[in-house]
């Protein structure tokens, strides 16, 4: 997502070969959230031409997006599941920022329910393993990384101390990559899932 030309929030695609970038989706209103199916056939993406924000999805170029959601809540945040037919998102249906689950091809959302905080977001479904979704959420210090088991609906912490967030799963289905921000100091760290070793990736 980018502001440069317009000012408003559009979608772009990056080729990491050349470094060029070719719109993929400036709809009225906002683009934002683009992310690819496991299989690269199709994008899910956010976009609000009615007004709130809405979960959509799309072929992989960008074209005739169709949507999942359509009401005044806002939705953010989407993440596929590893064979690409269920998407986990954000959406404050509930009055705060919650997962929910929906199947790729439209249905009825289903709440997830982490049982830790009333405000859970930035949700990433593991690559590997299908019942393991990380998560950021709210504490009373901040923000820590919550894991959930869809096999046991049992949520636990996995991180602690700092304000932690924006956590993304490795192709490994172990590690996570995620921003861990202590006063004015902000840096990456990597976080193995199993062992629970948390790993600075760099000092400066």
């Amino acid at each position: 997502t980018t502001y440069f030309r317009t000012g408003f929030p559009d979608l772009y695609l990056l080729n990491t070969d050349t470094g060029a970038n070719t719109v993929f989706a400036d709809y009225k209103g906002t683009n934002t959230g683009g992310v690819f199916s496991p299989d690269g056939q199709r994008v899910a993406m956010i976009l609000s031409p009615r007004g709130s924000p809405d979960l959509y999805v799309a072929p992989a170029n960008g074209r005739n997006p169709r949507s999942l959601t359509r009401d005044r809540a806002v939705a953010a945040n989407p993440s596929w599941s590893p064979d690409g037919r269920r998407i986990v998102f954000t959406s404050d249906a509930l009055g705060g920022p919650q997962l929910f689950i929906i199947p790729a091809e439209g249905g009825q959302p289903r709440h997830l329910s982490t049982r830790l905080s009333g405000y859970v977001d930035e949700a990433d479904w593991n690559p590997r393993d299908p019942n393991k979704i990380i998560f950021t959420a709210s504490t009373r210090s901040g923000y820590q990384l919550g894991l959930i088991d869809l096999s046991t609906n049992r949520a636990n912490w996995v991180t602690s101390g700092g304000d932690n967030s924006e956590p993304t799963w490795l192709n490994d289905g172990r590690h996570v990559i995620y921003v861990r921000r202590t006063g004015k100091w902000h840096g990456l760290r990597i976080l193995d899932t199993e062992t629970g070793k948390d790993t600075a990736l760099h000092t400066s």
